[in-house]
């Protein structure tokens, strides 16, 4: 079975999050929700109160037990997540281990911040990365280049999690997924 980490804190996106959380579940991957506040207890952007599977400081988050690592959009959350040293490293060892690194709508600027999308084509929601002349900024709704995934903001966030599922392996359970949630 393959494994996820999720990495979210309060301000997450909750589409974004609890969407492509519930599409891995169903295309039968394990997706730990990874709370980085030091409390189970996180509260969306929209203020629904979500329960972590796991706490950053209580789970061990080397690459070589994970096959990707996701980081939903929403603020504050882009903003904790990108501010957060340990997240920032995660990212770096998911990427450098070739394992999918995965970021939805603002939360690509932890990624900018770990310095992997230089040169790589990326997608995030309009206006949130810096300095978008270091990458090559599609604006797609979802756009891959190797091992990172991104995607624009809460409307792709379903094409966002099929194409997770399709990158590691699971093309043809992400299809029947998709036609029976009539997608």
């Amino acid at each position: 079975m393959k494994k996820i980490l999720m990495l979210i804190s309060d301000g997450f996106e909750e589409i974004e999050a609890l969407g492509t959380v519930d599409i891995l579940r169903r295309c039968g991957i394990e997706v730990s929700l990874v709370s980085v506040t030091g409390s189970f207890e996180i509260h969306s952007s929209r203020n629904i109160k979500v329960i972590a599977d796991n706490k950053l400081e209580e789970i061990n988050v080397d690459s070589s037990l994970w096959d990707a690592v996701i980081l939903p959009g929403g603020q504050p959350n882009a903003d904790n997540l990108r501010d957060n040293d340990k997240v920032v490293e995660t990212v770096k060892d998911f990427y450098k281990a070739g394992k999918l690194t995965c970021a939805i709508c603002a939360a690509p600027i932890v990624f900018e911040k770990a310095g992997i999308i230089r040169d790589k084509k990326v997608t995030s929601y309009p206006g949130c990365l810096v300095n978008e002349s270091d990458c090559i900024f599609t604006a797609k709704s979802v756009e891959q280049d190797g091992n990172i995934i991104t995607a624009n903001g809460p409307a792709s966030a379903c094409d966002f999690a099929f194409e997770i599922a399709k990158a590691l392996g699971l093309s043809h359970k992400a299809e029947n997924v998709r036609k029976g949630m009539l997608f």
